[in-house]
């Protein structure tokens, strides 16, 4: 899976830099903002927006007291503050050593963010991001990270109770139903352990009003363990006080990867942290 998955990136980024080549890449972006964040356009100051893509000759400057933390696509994280702007983004180069590896995958997952991209598996035939993501918890089809203690689903915005039944996907075509059950709110919790590694899910869930579907499957442990320390070593490129910015990457890794199950997880609970964050809706309104 892992050379399947490396080559489905690499060509998806080649066609993606043949685009931009024809536009100006974009170099950086600002993800965590202290106090009024301004960039100037046609000799003009105007508001900069959380995630807006940033080129080479832009011109930040940052309010009294306040910051901005840019984060050059593959290279660094550099805060601006008042005593430093007006700052003129440069490019910066970036190498091609194994060192360097991180750092151009988070220039690759940035860049798909920017993009608005929507990442396909090789496993699951999937749809929409906007209708994976919105509507329901697992989303409608997606890997999951193993072991999980815990998958919650949540049906929304139809009114229970609802009929719900979830089957396994046999190699023969055929499938085993492995739960049933009419439920009489949104949220239903079951067990990881009701779950085997490797293998795909199916479940429908109806009621008077609609009727939805989708699939799921959990990761092998291999898998998980190698992605889980890609992402690891990705995260110690961003420091830990920068904690925005290293929730943007991660979700991103887990949107490039088709984790959305665990990209829905990880921005509930930091929505639930950082309510008002402009950078966090931002995030909301792409995905």
């Amino acid at each position: 899976m892992k050379k399947k998955y490396l080559l489905f990136i690499i060509i998806f980024y080649i066609s993606f830099f043949n685009i931009l080549a024809n536009t100006g890449q974009a170099i950086a972006t600002v993800t965590e903002f202290e106090g009024t964040v301004e960039i100037r356009k046609g000799g003009k100051w105007e508001i900069l927006n959380p995630l807006q893509p940033l080129f080479h000759g832009d011109v930040i400057r940052v309010s009294t007291g306040g910051k901005a933390v840019l984060m050059y696509l593959g290279a660094s994280v550099k805060t601006i503050t008042h005593k430093k702007s007006p700052y003129t983004l440069k490019n910066i180069k970036i190498g091609q050593s194994q060192t360097q590896k991180a750092a151009n995958k988070i220039k690759n997952v940035i860049f798909g963010i920017f993009q608005k991209e929507k990442p396909r598996t090789t496993r699951l035939n999937v749809r929409d991001i906007k209708d994976r993501i919105k509507i329901i918890q697992p989303a409608k089809n997606t890997l999951i990270l193993y072991p999980k203690e815990y998958i919650r689903f949540k049906w929304e915005p139809a009114r229970p109770p609802y009929g719900v039944q979830i089957y396994m996907e046999l190699d023969n075509g055929d499938r085993r139903k492995v739960y049933e059950k009419e439920l009489h709110e949104t949220n239903l919790k079951l067990p990881g352990t009701l779950f085997k590694k490797s293998k795909t899910y199916s479940w429908i869930v109806f009621s008077e009003w609609r009727e939805e579907t989708g699939m799921f499957q959990l990761m092998n442990q291999a898998d998980s363990k190698n992605f889980l320390s890609e992402l690891s070593d990705i995260m110690t490129r961003i420091p830990k006080e920068n904690q925005i910015t290293r929730f943007v990457v991660q979700y991103g890794m887990y949107i490039d990867k088709g984790l959305f199950y665990d990209a829905q997880q990880l921005y509930t609970k930091i929505q639930n942290m950082y309510p008002k964050n402009e950078t966090i809706k931002k995030l909301k309104t792409l995905y």
